[in-house]
């Protein structure tokens, strides 16, 4: 495919974007249709169409919201095992926007599950990713999940606290820099929620003393 080509489809890509509300509107097939063709340009080869393409289901999913949209989630998660760290990448720059957009649309049931339950897990995992950029992303997901209490997140407290610490002390000085400090300071309200809850507080204590000092139990 040519230049010209990609530019094309790219601009095509942000006017879907301005205009993502108008999917709730459209006739069933094309808005099928949009869904489709906005998650296979997610995986082009070309840096442009899938940047634009991740702009559009980052749109989309904040107008449709997760519930009615649940394939793009499910692909979003898929991506972030791949192999392919520019893939990665694209998908966990996605998730990262969605978290932080619309973070009380993401804790929804789907089907009887929550999809946070299984994508916090994920985002803990990645927190060690070997790319500093893949450790800032889910980190950075995370993060968004803390002033609103996320269940989904309270009951993997002890790996969360942990990976506190670890971030400062990561390997790469830019990456401590410029996400221990944010998380540690958006942690405040969750270590605030997590002191008041006295069974959790019961069981971590060892690990909440330490991460802050309203955890404190002395």
């Amino acid at each position: 495919m040519t230049g010209e080509e990609d530019r094309i489809r790219t601009i095509a890509g942000y006017l879907l974007k301005n205009n993502a509300r108008l999917i709730l509107t459209a006739a069933p097939e094309a808005g099928a249709y949009v869904k489709a063709a906005v998650l296979q340009a997610f995986n082009d080869e070309s840096t442009m169409i899938r940047n634009a393409a991740g702009q559009d289901v980052v749109a989309f999913l904040g107008q449709l919201e997760p519930r009615n949209w649940p394939e793009c989630l499910q692909q979003l998660m898929n991506t972030l095992y791949s192999t392919d760290l520019d893939h990665q990448e694209a998908a966990f720059n996605i998730l990262e926007k969605a978290c932080e957009d619309y973070p009380r649309k993401m804790d929804v049931k789907i089907n009887g599950t929550r999809p946070l339950d299984f994508m916090i897990p994920k985002f803990l995992i990645l927190a060690e990713h070997p790319s500093t950029k893949v450790r800032s992303r889910a980190i950075a997901c995370l993060s968004y999940f803390i002033p609103i209490g996320v269940q989904s997140l309270f009951v993997h407290v002890d790996t969360f606290i942990a990976t506190l610490f670890k971030l400062a002390s990561d390997d790469d000085p830019l990456y401590a820099a410029t996400s221990a400090g944010p998380l540690f300071s958006s942690s405040r309200p969750f270590c605030l929620t997590f002191a008041e809850d006295a069974d959790s507080l019961a069981t971590s204590t060892p690990y909440s003393e330490r991460s802050c000092p309203c955890c404190s139990t002395a």
